[in-house]
């Protein structure tokens, strides 16, 4: 699949205008809200991918644990858009959105980026919901040579499919989205969930429609 980290056919908002961005600002922070929301349901179980769930409470204290702090002081951090989130916030607004997340990273083959597909999120339980798709990248991306990014992404990019000539069924809800050769040899994905939820990149904002 080809993507782009900016939407097509006049869908993405003209960041240019200030009415658009307070707009932005806005449904950032209520999603960030219903995520960290869900996250202090500690009982609450959230599915990731597969047969797999997890308790948001054993999620969030994961997640908690890297910084040596307390489930409840992350779930606090979380709530100030100062601090970026990652993979809990990712599974969270994936169970509160019923849709699924597709996660990928930059990888480097015959000295050009593809995209590799590291997650699933919300596969198959939310696949009759289209599926959004992110990157995690060096910040600095495509701004760099292919080879000389971060090992860990450190910036999330929200990316679009763009329709091609050749079609394949993308799993996870696009029906009508194609998928490169590069995202479908790779199927890592059940073992490389964990790593994706130990991510702490930047907040993500992604919109409902």
């Amino acid at each position: 699949m080809r993507f782009k980290a900016h939407a097509v056919n006049g869908t993405h908002i003209d960041l240019r205008d200030p009415k658009n961005l307070e707009w932005l600002y806005q449904h950032s922070a209520g999603l960030r809200k219903q995520a960290v929301d869900c996250l202090e349901q500690k009982r609450k179980l959230l599915f990731l991918q597969g047969h797999d769930y997890l308790k948001a409470k054993d999620l969030v204290e994961a997640a908690a644990l890297q910084y040596g702090i307390s489930g409840t002081e992350y779930c606090q951090l979380m709530r100030q858009d100062s601090y970026w989130g990652g993979g809990p916030e990712i599974v969270a607004l994936c169970n509160v959105l019923q849709r699924p997340i597709h996660v990928y990273e930059l990888f480097v083959k015959n000295k050009q980026f593809v995209l590799r597909r590291m997650a699933c999120f919300g596969s198959p339980k939310f696949d009759r919901n289209r599926a959004l798709h992110i990157l995690s990248a060096d910040s600095r991306f495509p701004d760099l040579p292919p080879g000389k990014q971060l090992a860990s992404g450190n910036h999330f990019l929200a990316m679009f499919p763009v329709e091609t000539q050749k079609k394949q069924r993308l799993r996870g809800g696009d029906s009508d989205s194609p998928l490169s050769e590069e995202i479908n040899q790779s199927r890592t994905v059940k073992k490389s969930w964990f790593k994706a939820l130990t991510w702490l990149p930047n907040f993500l904002s992604f919109s409902e429609d």
